[in-house]
This record gives structure tokens, C-alpha cells and sequence, in this order.
């Protein structure tokens, strides 16, 4: 009975510390930002991949220009 109670006001001070909770609310931000900035560069980068082709199908279809005779 006596190893009951111990679990019990070890669990009840578990309860009541507050000591790792800005360390945790630290973590979930930073976790929050990482995943914000993931998703972003994700969306930029397919943008930019697309830009790229765009581009290159732009430089493929132009005409190419004849080279002037040197002097």
C-alpha cells in the first residue's frame, strides 16, 4: 500500500512541475516554423522548376541567329 502512494504523489508532483513546459512550447514553435518553411520552399521550388522549363522550351523554339564574319 505504502508503494501505491509513493506512485501516487510521484505522479501528483509529475503533475504540478511546469519546469520542461517552455522548453516543450519552444519545441512545438520551432517544429511549426520547420514545417512552414518545408511547405514553402516546396511550392517555390516546384515554381521555379517550372520557370526553368518554361525557359528552356522558350530557348529551344528561338531562332538561331547567324554568326557576322570576322573583320
Amino acid at each position: 500500500m505504502a508503494k501505491a502512494a509513493n506512485i501516487l504523489r510521484a505522479l501528483g508532483a509529475l503533475r504540478q512541475c511546469r519546469r520542461g513546459a517552455a522548453s516543450m512550447e519552444y519545441g512545438l514553435i520551432a517544429a511549426l516554423i520547420a514545417m512552414a518553411a518545408i511547405g514553402s520552399l516546396n511550392i517555390l521550388g516546384d515554381n521555379l522548376s517550372a520557370k526553368f522549363d518554361q525557359l528552356n522550351r522558350a530557348m529551344d523554339d528561338a531562332p538561331i541567329a547567324e554568326r557576322a564574319p570576322p573583320p
